[in-house]
């Protein structure tokens, strides 16, 4: 009774899967294909729409180029400024070494200077006693 039970079981599958696969063919058939005209006008609303993206992209290519080269150009420019600053800064440094040795020679012939003055100084005032005391010598 079983095997019986069983095999109308699947039959039944058999049937209801026939018929499954009969309406889906029928479903198939059912659908119309797109006419030639629906195609065009699909294919020239795709066009347009790429075209339409292409144009933007362009326009979006052309201001990052501009932009880039305005970049370039203001890069261009800070570097020779920043050369010509270096530049300046070198002059100004060769300059403060120079006023540095200037100076230094000043001082070291202003110090020679203040010796022999002190020196002199001296002499001066060893040969005013010296006079005095010889003048005084022979008011004596």
């Amino acid at each position: 009774m079983q095997c019986s039970a069983l095999y109308s079981i699947v039959s039944v599958c058999q049937v209801t899967q026939s018929s499954f696969k009969l309406s889906l063919t029928s479903l198939q058939l059912s659908t119309p294909e797109p006419s030639f005209s629906t195609i065009i006008d699909k294919l020239r609303e795709e066009n347009a729409r790429l075209s339409q993206e292409v144009c933007e992209l362009r326009s979006r290519a052309d201001a990052e180029s501009g932009q880039r080269q305005l970049t370039e150009e203001e890069n261009r420019r800070l570097h020779s400024n920043q050369q010509r600053l270096e530049d300046q800064v070198r002059d100004y440094a060769d300059a403060v070494d120079y006023l540095r040795n200037s100076i230094a020679r000043c001082s070291f012939g202003l110090d020679k200077a203040l010796t022999i003055l002190e020196d002199l100084k001296k002499d001066t005032s060893f040969n005013r006693v010296i006079s005095r005391t010889a003048a005084q010598s022979r008011l004596i």
